[in-house]
């Protein structure tokens, strides 16, 4: 039969006759794509976003706090004049302040060319400050220093050692409960009496009296009674022996520098 005489029950599809099927039904590819912007997912995701934006907004906003306060400080060192040096590497700040040396010196011996060039040694001064501070903050500037304390240390062990014998020999054991008279009549460790005059200094140098208190009674100490004991007039052996007696209450108390409650 003709199509034109085609049944009515049959589709209008079958018949060549059928509807715009694309104006009446969505497309797949944009179904897809409203239904993904409408997922939870998808919320979620542009909440973080959201979110994000805020972290970065407050980060942004710390740093430019940190910036500001960073200028005002640069401000006040400068007006107190302190300098404020750039980040400078180790080797180069080295190498610098010895050329700067060298030309200081040699300016140095000759009068008539400092004479002639007092701004220029001025201007050496100021260089040599600058390398010197950058050199001072550098970890190698750090691990150097702790390097040649150890060497020195090791060096002088010895004689730190012996000095601390031999002081300790003319102090009492319990020369902190003596008076002047009882160290002139009693025998020191060593079997003798004390003259009166180096007794007399036991008393008024009182830090030598450290030497005979336990190093771990004196870490125990307060603050205070360390700072009233009176240090004029030591002699160089008798420093060395403090030195060796305390050495190990030092790295005890520096050791405890990060506790702000035990600093002092």
């Amino acid at each position: 039969q003709d199509v034109i005489g085609a049944p009515a029950s049959i589709p209008a599809a079958a018949a060549g006759l059928g509807t715009d099927d694309s104006k009446s039904q969505p497309q797949p590819m944009q179904a897809r794509a409203d239904i993904r912007t409408a997922t939870p997912r998808d919320q979620l995701r542009e909440q973080a976003c959201q979110s994000k934006s805020k972290v970065t907004k407050k980060l942004l906003d710390e740093l430019n706090s940190i910036e500001k306060l960073q200028e005002k400080m640069k401000q006040q060192l400068a007006q107190n004049g302190i300098p404020v040096t750039d980040e400078i590497p180790y080797e180069v700040a080295k190498s610098k302040i010895e050329s700067i040396q060298r030309e200081m010196r040699s300016m140095l011996e000759d009068p008539n060319q400092m004479q002639q060039q007092k701004s220029k040694y001025y201007g050496l001064e100021e260089q040599l400050t600058k390398y010197s501070t950058a050199m001072m903050m550098t970890e190698e500037w750090a691990e150097e220093q702790e390097r040649l304390e150890l060497e020195w240390e090791a060096s002088n062990e010895d004689d730190n050692n012996a000095a601390l014998r031999a002081v300790r020999q003319s102090i009492p054991v319990n020369v902190r409960n003596m008076s002047e008279e009882m160290l002139t009549t009693q025998a020191s460790p060593a079997s003798k009496t004390l003259p009166k005059a180096y007794a007399k200094r036991l008393k008024r140098v009182n830090v030598l009296q450290l030497l005979r208190v336990d190093p771990v009674a004196i870490e125990r100490m307060h603050p205070s009674l360390l700072e009233g004991l009176r240090t004029t007039g030591l002699t160089l052996t008798e420093r060395r022996a403090l030195h060796q007696h305390l050495k190990s209450t030092a790295e005890i108390w520096e050791s405890k520098k990060i506790d702000k409650s035990q600093e002092k």
